[in-house]
């Protein structure tokens, strides 16, 4: 254009720019895209449109809401088909900043038709990224659609909170959805948990903190006063590793609130255990299961075998594998691969036996035999993955 002296125009540059996406020449599209906006020509909705449509195609996502914001500089309102593909890309890489201006644009301006399947993508960045007030406008969306509000709905509300720290209305929610028979799993708790757990140094994160406002609420947010809430916290502390504090706080927590242990509870604080290599503090722990009229459940017993597998002396391990086969528990197969390489490493023959076992309950043999490198034969004291 500059060689044949031609004065550029709209009109040249979206086609210009039309036919390179065409061409899949998409970033030599976007290059004459700003090159137009530099130039501070007029484009077309339909054009900003195909911009944004490529750039999301490239995951672009920032670059297709900084084209966005670069439209409203100019007083220049997109097409409603346009915001509604910028929320859901957005939704998706949990981008607060966009998903909040690009619902508005749906909800408040055009009343955009918002699917189910809209909301629940935005209550997934609103969850992730501590806005209750975004949670709570999707949730009025949903009602109004007719929806019926369940559990997988109330859930994210529930986890900006946590994410906002604000554990007075966490501990409502919570209340709330209990009242409707929904949040009562301890799943609904482990972000909870993981929350406290990696800012456990900041004061307004210290489960300490969270169980004084649950104190505090216990007679107006009754619902949310359980054993359950309170493994949540305890398991907060065991995943920072302060097993000590989780155990001390244990015997006053159920205390001050009335509230009976259950065999989670002693699980929680064995893992910790577990973490910490501890043995003495998890023997006590055990039988203050039985002390307590609470019978040990297969994580306890799984969790005293793995925690004298750290110890050079690991006989008990098998003892309390068989105390664990003899109550029913079929043993995980991480048990079994710790023992063997346990075995193994001290050259101790019950390896064999521990191997017939795994192939009687079907466990895949991953393993060879003698292998004495420090960084296989070191026992996992990592709790598995949370389903």
């Amino acid at each position: 254009m500059e060689e044949a002296k031609i004065n550029p125009n709209q009109e040249i540059y979206e086609e210009l720019i039309k036919s390179l996406y065409e061409s899949k020449e998409n970033e030599h599209a976007y290059y004459y895209y700003e090159k137009m906006i530099a130039l501070k020509l007029s484009t077309s909705t339909e054009l900003i449109h195909k911009v944004i449509t490529n750039l999301i195609a490239d995951s672009e996502e920032l670059v297709a809401f900084h084209v966005i914001m670069q439209s409203h500089k100019k007083d220049l309102l997109l097409q409603p088909h346009t915001y509604l593909m910028m929320m859901r890309a957005a939704a998706r890489k949990y981008m607060d900043e966009a998903v909040v201006h690009t619902w508005k644009k749906c909800v408040d301006v055009y009343q955009v038709n918002i699917f189910e399947g809209d909301c629940l993508l935005v209550l997934g960045s609103a969850a992730r990224n501590g806005n209750p007030s975004l949670a709570a406008d999707a949730l009025r969306i949903i009602d109004q659609k007719g929806y019926e509000m369940k559990e997988h709905h109330l859930e994210p509300l529930l986890e900006s909170f946590m994410v906002a720290e604000n554990w007075v209305r966490m501990f409502e929610t919570l209340h709330l959805m209990r009242s409707s028979g929904m949040g009562l799993s301890k799943e609904t708790l482990l972000l909870l948990s993981n929350k406290l757990s990696k800012s456990i140094s900041t004061p307004r994160c210290s489960p300490q903190v969270v169980f004084d406002t649950l104190m505090e609420k216990k007679n107006e947010y009754s619902l949310a006063v359980d054993v359950v809430t309170i493994n949540a916290l305890l398991r907060g502390y065991t995943l920072a590793k302060e097993t000590k504090t989780a155990i001390e706080c244990s015997h006053t927590w159920f205390e001050q609130l009335q509230i009976k242990k259950n065999s989670d509870t002693f699980s929680i604080l064995l893992d910790g255990c577990l973490i910490q290599k501890n043995t003495f503090a998890a023997k006590n722990l055990f039988e203050s299961m039985t002390t307590e009229g609470i019978e040990p459940n297969q994580q306890a017993y799984e969790s005293m075998v793995l925690i004298y597998l750290t110890q050079p002396d690991y006989e008990n391990a098998f003892l309390y594998l068989e105390a664990m086969k003899s109550k029913g528990f079929i043993p995980s197969g991480r048990v079994y691969s710790n023992l063997v390489i346990k075995c193994e490493k001290h050259g101790d023959p019950r390896y064999e036996a521990v191997i017939d076992e795994m192939k009687l309950f079907g466990y895949p043999i991953m393993f060879g035999y003698n292998r004495y490198m420090e960084s296989i034969y070191k026992i996992s004291t990592e709790s598995p993955p949370d389903e």
